[in-house]
């Protein structure tokens, strides 16, 4: 175990834990919604903020990881498995941008939902 593993790995651990904390509190806005505890939901809106940042930094360093390190003598099976991170980590990134954007753009929008 050396520093330098831990700093490859930061990025990949920063990303996951980011990302389950997105999708908990995802899970925990949508209920308080339904609970119509919307200033909660507020509340907790401003942290998810923060989770963009650390998600959009993370996918960042590991796109740029996956790609510059490419080494020509890689067999197609190892290129297309690394092309295919290369592609997760872009359109999930791309789409995560956009869908929060578009939250925070029609958060003062009332969506009623009847249960």
């Amino acid at each position: 175990f050396t520093l330098k593993r831990l700093n490859k790995k930061c990025p990949v651990l920063l990303d996951q834990y980011s990302s389950l904390a997105w999708f908990l509190l995802f899970a925990v806005q949508s209920n308080l919604v339904v609970l119509k505890k919307t200033d909660v939901h507020k509340k907790l809106g401003y942290l998810s903020l923060i989770l963009l940042v650390g998600l959009i930094l993370s996918g960042a360093q590991m796109l740029y990881g996956a790609m510059s390190g490419y080494d020509p003598n890689w067999d197609v099976g190892y290129l297309r498995s690394r092309t295919s991170l290369i592609w997760g980590v872009l359109h999930t990134s791309i789409f995560f941008i956009i869908f929060c954007g578009l939250g925070f753009l029609y958060r003062k929008k009332c969506i009623c939902i009847n249960v």
